[in-house]
């Protein structure tokens, strides 16, 4: 529908201002006529489109993220130099280690989402998320993962079979909470970096 369609670009349009063009999005695969697997609803955006990051090495203490001001000054801040920010996380995800914490800071989306209201905000206007979601109350799921190789050079699509993924987890508030049979069963989690 028109009304879905205009949401979509206002989606796009959010993203490609808080993180330049350095995102996927895909509303997924319409299931009929797909031969093999379908794509699902996907915005993913690289680890180097957070806002802070920071490393604490084995025997410190990570930040405590539940205070305020627990990140503060700590790390690096992509909004200082983008492109040092960009190198210098590079750098760092090529020699993970179990034996460090890897704190992420990601608010720049919070100018386009109230997660306790459970709506997207902008152009001076507010939606429901789950206007978007069909009226369903879902969660939204948050992972890092690794994008493995298609089965071939054209296969451009992140389908779950070519997702190694690192973290996943799902958020919602109690404003506006899941109906049970939504929520993901968590798999067991291993570190193998």
């Amino acid at each position: 529908s028109a009304t879905k369609s205009a949401l979509r670009s206002a989606i796009l349009g959010m993203l490609r201002r808080g993180c330049g063009d350095i995102f996927y999005a895909s509303f997924g695969d319409i299931l009929d006529g797909i031969v093999g697997e379908a794509e699902q609803s996907t915005v993913a955006v690289p680890i180097v489109a957070s806002d802070q990051f920071h490393v604490s090495p084995k025997g410190d203490l990570p930040p405590d993220i539940a205070e305020p001001l627990g990140l503060a000054g700590k790390g690096m801040l992509r909004a200082n130099d983008r492109a040092a920010y960009k190198k210098t996380l590079t750098a760092q995800l090529e020699q993970l280690s179990c034996d460090e914490v890897y704190t992420f800071g990601i608010w720049s989306i919070a100018q386009f989402v109230d997660v306790a209201r459970w709506e997207m905000r902008g152009a001076g206007s507010s939606v429901d998320i789950r206007s978007i979601l069909g009226g369903r109350r879902i969660p939204v799921n948050g992972a890092f993962y690794e994008l493995l190789p298609g089965q071939t050079p054209e296969e451009t699509r992140h389908l779950d079979s070519r997702k190694n993924y690192w973290f996943q987890g799902a958020l919602w508030t109690v404003l506006r909470p899941p109906i049970a049979d939504s929520l993901p069963v968590a798999p067991g989690a291993t570190c193998n970096p």
